[in-house]
């Protein structure tokens, strides 16, 4: 299936249907897909349930519908797309969970990009001196608390 898709795509041609299309989905298609999304959405506010996992059940007095794992993950979820993740950089992340602050703003504050941020809360790369010091003064630690592998 994923090859025929591929194979569609080379050809110009809607990944699902097969029809002459130059975005991914033909419009058709791409209605279809977007009308099983909010039926599927509907259903699950219905009945009380999560709308991101669908699975567990909405945390009272939160008002984006979500459950306690997905409201406490998404929002330092990786900026890419990732296969499977774990967290490698624990400090920073529960750091970044006690001071609400998502990838993105930790990525402004210290002046390098998201993707940077990922690497070093979902890799467990270092970053560099200059910036572990922004992150540790940003959030009133030593390096060393903040980065083990500074230690």
């Amino acid at each position: 299936m994923k090859e025929l898709r591929f194979t569609r795509r080379k050809e110009r041609k809607c990944a699902e249907c097969g029809s002459d299309s130059i975005p991914y989905l033909c419009k058709g298609c791409k209605g279809r897909r977007d009308a099983a999304k909010e039926k599927r959405t509907k259903d699950r506010l219905q009945r009380k349930l999560c709308i991101s996992c669908g699975k567990n059940k909405i945390m009272k007095g939160n008002d984006k519908s979500t459950c306690k794992t997905c409201s406490s993950i998404y929002p330092n979820l990786p900026i890419r797309k990732l296969r499977t993740w774990s967290i490698e950089n624990d400090n920073l992340y529960e750091l970044m969970m006690k001071k609400p602050c998502t990838t993105k703003e930790l990525s402004q504050i210290v002046g390098v990009s998201a993707r940077n941020v990922d690497r070093w809360l979902f890799e467990g790369a270092s970053p560099k001196k200059e910036n572990a010091l922004k992150v540790a003064e940003f959030f009133g630690k030593t390096i060393e608390e903040v980065f083990s592998r500074y230690v």
